[in-house]
């Protein structure tokens, strides 16, 4: 079974976690293993060109093939490029079977998971013969596609002298780490600046990765390129806050309520450069019809077309649904795709959720601990209750988890804010919200950013444990992973979205005597040794446990006023949890040691 991390991108700090930005190190075949996901809903550009040129991979000898193999490094046998006709053959469960057109007569697929850890290709695909593109002023490649980004590079590559040079277009730049394409998806890449009117052209399919997931491509075709066709492909939208990147709220209670920024990620897919490209959004219920400033677009480029006019939502509970489009002065040789697809959100009394709403995948540590959640902004002071997070179906009846705030100093660390109690996950429970009441309310501070996770300590990788769902794309350095299997105390960010929500509902809470109970650990972070003293009950036990799940130090404690010391010295330094059961219930307190 194969060791998966969610962490990406190392923020390294001494004793505690920082959101500092530090430089990109990628971590090599540890990955982000999420799961159920939901596969997007294929969208075909309109083809209004006649192809002049046509293969499917029904005739695998149409194909030359270069692997790394055995002559990789380190050699491998599995995983590279191939031409199969096993519609199942894919990695993906969601992805299956391949949507392509003539999937069943072939197709090619290169299969990075299947090549393993420490695996590494630079592999290509490409015609053996050449292809006469004289006569063709301005040319594109597309095909059909399916696949699963981690880390991968792909790259259409185009040669115009029988392949003794060649030049490579990527693709697929705007997938975010762990997410799937459509079952097919369309893709269409203008070669014009290397085959327009050349007749020794060959094409093909260059991937690039280790121990990633797969691509598939089929249906390949060339046709000369329409002049005008603009594509819009999306939004990059949200709140511009402390934190300082564009966060999109999905949900936003009232008190929180900012101005909206919106803008499009128009593509330019046709010949001709367009230099009045503008993006249109609008919220029908809400009288809102914005305009971005003309632009201009190359071909093949994708830009944001930012509105400068925002939104602010009327201070009360509604919905919202976001239509937009990209125009120009130029007749689009595909309308269809000038429209971006439609956009919801709404404004809540008590619920500020990040994620998009429909659980698409889930992320979790194949059974090792794990903490995983959201940055907030904060704008307002409103007093936090309570944790909403999404247990995803695949997770195991009876894990335990835990909700966790963190603050955020002024060194941009992350410091132990408050916890929820450890909750058992029932069988119930499963696929679905559940809210987790803080052990005592925490009053948050207009102006601030706030870190609230979702953890688990974990059974030793027995099981899968917890999976939590997630839903949408996260702008980098706004989403944190911390591996309680290192215990070393450092973040890492995703671009996957956790379903890992606030909750002001001010009737949550832990029992009323439970909440009474003030349990102190000092000095935190702890060097040598720490004490843990309890308050307001009767303590009958105090835990100390790793982020592995592990636990390193157990007592049992007096009634009434309790105080414990301990030496740290056998401790590595990370991050531990204080497990204290009263006879009003168990308070949990996080503890750093430095050592």
């Amino acid at each position: 079974m194969k060791k998966v991390y969610l962490g990406l991108f190392t923020l390294v700090i001494a004793g505690s976690a920082s959101a500092q930005l530090m430089n990109k190190n990628v971590r090599g075949a540890q990955r982000i293993q999420n799961i159920g996901e939901v596969p997007a809903k294929a969208t075909h550009n309109l083809e209004k060109a006649v192809p002049f040129w046509t293969n499917d991979f029904s005739t695998s000898s149409d194909w030359t093939i270069a692997n790394a193999g055995g002559a990789g490094s380190p050699a491998h046998t599995l995983g590279d490029w191939a031409i199969v006709t096993d519609v199942n053959a894919i990695p993906v469960t969601a992805l299956k079977p391949a949507g392509h057109t003539t999937a069943a007569n072939g197709y090619a697929l290169i299969n990075s998971d299947a090549a393993g850890s420490g695996q590494t290709q630079n592999a290509t695909i490409v015609t053996s013969s050449v292809i006469n593109c004289t006569g063709k002023a301005n040319v594109s490649i597309i095909f059909q596609q399916s696949t699963r980004h981690f880390q991968e590079l792909y790259y259409v590559v185009v040669s115009n002298d029988n392949g003794a040079t060649w030049t490579d277009f990527q693709v697929n730049t705007s997938m975010a780490v762990n997410t799937n394409s459509a079952n097919p998806a369309l893709a269409q890449v203008n070669i014009s600046s290397v085959a327009a009117n050349q007749a020794n052209v060959k094409v093909g399919f260059r991937y690039v990765g280790a121990y990633d997931w797969f691509w598939a491509v089929d249906d390949v075709k060339l046709v000369e390129t329409d002049n005008y066709d603009l594509s819009a492909n999306g939004y990059f939208w949200g709140v511009e806050g402390t934190w300082g990147a564009r966060l999109p709220y999905y949900q936003t209670p009232i008190a929180q309520i900012n101005p909206i920024h919106f803008a499009g990620l128009v593509e330019n897919k046709g010949a001709m450069s367009q230099s009045d490209v503008t993006f249109t959004a609008a919220i029908a219920s809400a009288s809102y019809n914005q305009t971005s400033p003309m632009g201009t677009l190359v071909p093949n480029a994708i830009d944001t077309f930012d509105i400068s006019t925002t939104f602010t939502p009327a201070a009360s509970v509604a919905s919202f649904t976001v239509t937009g489009s990209t125009t120009s002065g130029t007749t689009d040789a595909n309308p269809t795709d000038n429209a971006a697809p439609a956009l919801a959100f709404a404004t809540t009394q008590t619920t500020y959720a990040r994620d998009a709403q429909v659980v698409q995948a889930g992320s979790y540590n194949q059974g090792q601990g794990y903490e995983m959640g959201n940055i907030f902004d904060i704008t307002a002071d409103q007093t936090l209750t309570g944790v909403d997070v999404f247990v995803a179906s695949t997770s195991t009846a009876n894990c335990q988890i835990y909700g966790l705030l963190y603050t955020i100093d002024g060194t941009g660390n992350f410091a132990y804010g408050a916890p929820t109690a450890l909750h058992t996950v029932t069988a119930g429970e499963l696929g679905t919200m559940i809210t987790l009441p803080l052990t005592g309310s925490f009053p948050l501070t207009a102006g601030n950013s706030y870190l609230l996770v979702v953890g688990s300590y974990g059974d030793g990788g027995a099981t899968d444990d917890f999976v939590v769902g997630t839903s949408g794309i996260s702008e980098a350095q706004t989403t944190y992973y911390l591996d309680g299997n290192e215990n070393t105390g450092t973040w890492y960010y995703s671009t996957s979205t956790p379903m890992v929500r606030m909750n002001f509902n001010p009737s949550l809470s832990v029992s009323e005597n439970a909440a009474n109970v003030n349990v102190n650990v000092f000095p935190n972070p702890v060097v040598g040794e720490a004490t843990i003293e309890v308050n307001g009950a009767v303590a009958s036990a105090i835990t100390v446990v790793d982020l592995a799940g592990k636990v390193v130090y157990t007592t049992n404690a007096v009634e009434g006023t309790s105080k414990v010391s301990f030496s740290t010295a056998n401790f590595s330094a990370g991050v531990y949890t204080v497990n204290v059961s009263t006879n009003a219930g168990t308070v949990t307190k996080k503890m750093v040691v430095k050592n």
